[in-house]
């Protein structure tokens, strides 16, 4: 399942096309992710003055993370699905005006029950986003550049951490403008731009290499020799792959793998920022959004390394399963002390290896399926992942309200991504590594669908 070093012979035209290829997609993809990055992060900073006036208790707010997380789950695969037959500039366009609505709308709500509502609508409006955008880049990118692709875009989120820490509490400092709690303001702000991003998708993204205006013949032909038979891809007919995918042992596997990755982010998103003020109480907002702006950071300068690395090196799977180590120990650093320095210590590990793990684990995923099972595939793996983000942050909320600390709940966390670890390294002994990606067709036995 290890994909294998980059192939040596890429002409110098077909290198250019690459290249003109990830300035014309990747940046629009990256500043999408940091959207909905922002949708994800700004829950843990409004907690901070929100659950006060809600009247939510820490169990509660887990619930409610988590709830978001459960309709994500129930809309994923059908929304991967809808995607390979509307096309990307459609499907990827109405995610993000419709997540951009009920994120906006986050601020209307009055109580627990409202909330709920909300976050569970939130969910179902964003769903496919990321397998979306990780199945767009197969279409596009060649397996030996997309362990980089995939990092520069991941990129997005360790960044909008940084940033967001600070703006989100400049807007939870926006307190009494228009008769609003500033956490209303940061809802609304946060949420609009993503409508307005969808609108401008529809016009600038493009499904296929072969529809794109901006490429000449002779660039789609060269991008096409280097993407092989990843242009001969289906887009119906997905439903009745879904049997097939859901028993095989291998895809499974992947799914188990990847549960830990989405509990580790986000529970960092829900509980980083309560996690700090534990230990510094009398910190304000934007002291708090500017000590938590520091992890983000080094995490970007990781990621953009770790994906060269590995795209020079051609390997996968230990690009993948040290970086989860380091998570892993970064939350039991967390959850075994009370000291500031080491607690930040310990979210720096934790969000670093996660977003660097994830980047090449996706790398591996998208390669594991053939082209036409890709979109059910992806799909599927991201779904089973998608059901620790969904339960980790209720149990880090449930074992804090009834021990008083997050030792409990973080520990879960570790313990799950050292499960991942475990699966990675179990998927990757299922097919043997291959020296080359192939140019062409690849043999049914060198797939694990």
């Amino acid at each position: 399942m290890q994909p294998a070093i980059p192939h040596s012979s890429t002409s110098v035209a077909q290198t250019r096309v690459t290249a003109k290829v990830f300035r014309r997609v990747i940046p629009f993809l990256v500043i999408c992710l940091v959207f909905h990055t922002l949708d994800r992060i700004n829950l843990g900073f409004a907690a901070l003055a929100m659950n006060k006036d809600l009247g939510l208790d820490p169990a509660v707010f887990g619930l409610a993370a988590g709830i978001g997380g459960i309709s994500y789950i129930i809309a994923e695969i059908p929304s991967n699905i809808a995607m390979s037959r509307f096309g990307a500039r459609v499907w990827l366009s109405r995610i993000m005006i419709t997540w951009g609505i009920a994120a906006a709308a986050t601020a209307l709500v009055v109580g627990p029950r409202s909330f709920f509502l909300v976050r569970f609508l939130l969910g179902l409006a964003e769903a496919g986003f990321l397998p979306g955008v990780f199945l767009y880049l197969t279409y596009w990118i060649p397996e030996s550049s997309r362990a980089r692709a995939t990092s520069i875009f991941l990129l997005a989120q360790p960044v909008t951490f940084v940033l967001g820490g600070a703006i989100s509490g400049q807007m939870l400092g926006m307190t009494g403008i228009a008769g609003l709690a500033g956490w209303k303001w940061l809802y609304i702000l946060q949420g609009l731009p993503a409508v307005a991003l969808g609108i401008v998708g529809l016009f600038f993204l493009t499904d296929k290499p072969e529809k794109a205006r901006w490429l000449s013949s002779s660039e789609k032909s060269e991008l096409a020799a280097i993407l092989g038979h990843h242009t001969d891809y289906v887009e119906r007919g997905q439903w009745r792959l879904l049997p097939k995918v859901l028993r095989n042992p291998a895809v499974l596997l992947l799914g188990l793998a990847y549960f830990g990755l989405p509990s580790s982010l986000s529970s960092y998103a829900a509980w980083a920022p309560l996690i700090v003020q534990d230990v510094l109480p009398k910190a304000g907002f934007l002291r708090l959004g500017e000590i938590l702006a520091l992890p983000p950071l080094v995490c970007v300068v990781v990621m953009s390394l770790w994906g060269k690395s590995s795209d020079r090196s051609g390997e996968r799977v230990w690009h993948t399963v040290l970086p989860v180590l380091v998570a892993a120990a970064g939350w039991l650093l967390i959850a075994f002390s009370n000291t500031p320095v080491v607690r930040l210590l310990g979210l720096t590990a934790a969000i670093t290896g996660s977003f660097a793990a994830q980047a090449i684990f996706w790398t591996i995923a998208t390669l594991a399926f053939p082209p036409h099972t890709r979109p059910v595939g992806i799909a599927t793996v991201s779904t089973i992942g998608l059901l620790g983000g969904a339960v980790s942050p209720f149990v880090v909320g449930v074992a804090n309200h009834a021990a008083g600390n997050f030792k409990g709940g973080l520990i879960w966390i570790a313990s799950l991504l050292f499960v991942t670890a475990v699966c990675v390294l179990a998927a990757s002994r299922r097919n043997t590594p291959r020296d080359e990606f192939p140019q062409k067709t690849q043999k049914a036995s060198d797939r694990i669908v």
